[in-house]
């Protein structure tokens, strides 16, 4: 067969993103004969990751259980003995995530008269959207009065009920969304009746 140089015949979009912890796949095909020897590196200097495989003759790069820290640029080039010069293709990774947890909302137990705060933070890319629902009613359809001074969003993540009464107890859920897709917290409020009575210690009686 005649021996011919290097040349790019496709590689993976020049921009391309992948969802945190799935298996992640950029391809970079060129021919020739001598079958080109096809080499994958990152441009800024870093190791391949370790969750890293090169496979299909060198043509295709598999991350394993994709990491924020794994985007950047990466490189594909090749060479063959009569094409020394490297023919390259760079491709940008961007890595993309469904919203995971970094602080969940928690069951919580109060006294009458107290303060109840739920936290709802999450981590997503793109950044995600909370919706709030209490007892089933999304936050922004809740009618009930007695919430009306005592019921506060601070932040998008986080709800606050001051001065708390014994008909308070509730289901609150949180919903962090994005395109990619979402989590729910689901929690309880439990209001005891009455705050709990501190009981002095009885004197220690003298030994005559």
């Amino acid at each position: 067969a005649e021996m011919s140089a290097v040349s790019y015949v496709w590689a993976s979009p020049e921009d391309h993103f992948g969802l945190r912890g799935e298996n992640f796949t950029v391809k970079c095909m060129f021919a020739g004969n001598p079958t080109p020897d096809v080499h994958w590196e990152r441009t800024n200097g870093l190791p391949l990751p370790d969750r890293a495989k090169i496979q299909s003759f060198g043509m295709e790069l598999l991350i394993e259980n994709l990491q924020f820290e794994d985007a950047g640029t990466y490189e594909c080039w090749a060479t063959n003995i009569i094409t020394p010069t490297r023919v390259q293709r760079t491709i940008q990774v961007r890595v993309e995530s469904r919203p995971f947890w970094l602080l969940e909302p928690q069951d919580q137990e109060k006294n009458v008269g107290s303060t109840a705060e739920f936290d709802c933070k999450a981590k997503s890319v793109p950044e995600p959207e909370y919706y709030w629902f209490i007892n089933g009613v999304p936050l922004s359809e809740v009618t009930d009065s007695r919430f009306d001074d005592r019921f506060k969003r601070p932040r998008p993540d986080r709800i606050v009920i001051t001065d708390l009464t014994r008909e308070d107890p509730m289901v609150i859920q949180c919903n962090a969304t994005n395109k990619h897709g979402y989590i729910w917290g689901d929690v309880y409020l439990n209001v005891l009746s009455e705050a709990p009575t501190i009981l002095e210690p009885p004197e220690q009686r003298k030994v005559v």
